[in-house]
């Protein structure tokens, strides 16, 4: 008796620092591969995300550094050569702030979709009508913002 509301779909993205060694021209997926990456805890239990779980099968990555906080993988990619692995419009988001260089792999890394949730019996509720609407509409006003500032070049 769950509902769900896709919001959006994102892929993932590489963030290596600027000036890194051994990915200093246009590196292909298996350069990426051979550096260490820096992720979010991929661990089945870790995130209640199966497709999260998946995405680490995929790539069949090195995982060097795994944090809790997507947050914590740009500053650890702007003082070491690990590459990070992060939602794509998270990447554009925070890439200049900590000079880094989003690198998007050939085959894009898709399939991760994020999704509003709630049991059925607060379908029709009007304080939970008005939240995820109010959560619809803010993430809506988000991603026009990120896809507006990646076309401008910010």
């Amino acid at each position: 008796d769950i509902v769900c509301d896709r919001l959006f779909a994102y892929s993932h993205a590489f963030l290596v620092r600027e000036g890194h060694p051994a990915l200093a021209a246009k590196p292909d997926i298996a350069a990426l591969k051979a550096c260490g990456q820096v992720t979010s805890n991929l661990r089945a239990g870790a995130l209640a995300n199966p497709e999260k779980v998946k995405l680490g099968e995929l790539i069949n990555v090195r995982h060097v550094c795994l944090v809790n906080r997507i947050g914590s993988i740009p500053p650890i990619v702007a003082g070491s050569d690990l590459v990070g692995i992060v939602p794509d419009f998270y990447a554009r988001m925070i890439a200049k702030q900590y000079g880094l260089r989003i690198v998007q792999p050939r085959r894009p890394l898709e399939g991760q979709q994020m999704f509003l949730i709630w049991h059925q019996k607060f379908v029709d509720d009007p304080a939970h009508i008005w939240l995820r609407e109010v959560i619809q509409a803010g993430v809506q006003t988000a991603i026009a913002g990120i896809q507006r500032q990646f076309q401008e070049g910010r």
